[in-house]
């Protein structure tokens, strides 16, 4: 596929990147181009260091939807065995749900990404997807986020802790904050208003045994 990847500085000394392609009308012959994705890299100078705070787990763990990872993976969450990152049996509220996650094998004489590993946040996302399946039906995929936070970079071989909390949610979408936190309780990342819906037409379901 061509594609052209659009790089521009931003009034707030940032850069917003835009990933196009080329698009020629069939009967026109006009030619247009179309933003498939576009992202703004901001200064951390410039975000509110008082970050929202996840909502606190309730003390009553009898509560918890409980899911185990081979399930998760085996009956939920259809990606291949590389992207099995999250680690502990997932834990589910309707306010909010919880799971470790795994930052992939750590590098032997290679740097660490800038934005650290991808896999913490890609296993969040199987987080959300678990929690979409339980209480709204559906099995969603992430379409998109208002704001991602990177205090510091998640490292290869290092495992964390996953939280999400579902802030809107409408018909055709489900709109997320979530947090990357290490052991100690330390933040690492936080993602604002990701938002999540089913893009499979109806083809995917939920199992009956998830939903709530």
């Amino acid at each position: 596929m061509a594609a052209l990847a659009e790089l521009k500085p931003s009034p707030d000394g940032g850069i917003e990147a835009s990933l196009l392609t080329r698009h020629v009308a069939p009967k026109s012959g006009i030619t247009r181009m179309k933003t498939h994705v576009r992202a703004c890299f901001s200064p951390l100078v410039n975000v509110d260091p008082f970050l929202p705070a996840p909502p606190p787990w309730p003390e009553d763990r009898a509560e918890d939807f409980i899911i185990p990872t081979e399930r998760l993976y085996a009956e939920m969450v259809p990606f291949g065995r590389s992207f099995h990152n999250i680690v502990s049996p997932v834990h589910l509220r309707p306010e909010i749900a919880r799971a470790a996650v795994f930052a992939g094998p750590e590098k032997i004489g290679g740097p660490n990404p800038i934005l650290g590993s991808p896999f913490p946040l890609d296993a969040a996302f199987h987080l959300a997807c678990a929690w979409a399946q339980r209480y709204a039906g559906v099995v969603a995929f992430p379409t998109g986020m208002a704001q991602r936070v990177i205090r510091r970079p998640t490292l290869p071989g290092q495992t964390y802790e996953a939280l999400v909390c579902c802030r809107e949610q409408t018909k055709d979408r489900l709109v997320f904050d979530l947090w990357l936190h290490d052991r100690e309780g330390t933040l690492y990342e936080f993602i604002k208003g990701f938002a999540m819906r089913d893009v499979s037409g109806g083809r995917l379901q939920p199992p009956d045994w998830v939903r709530g």
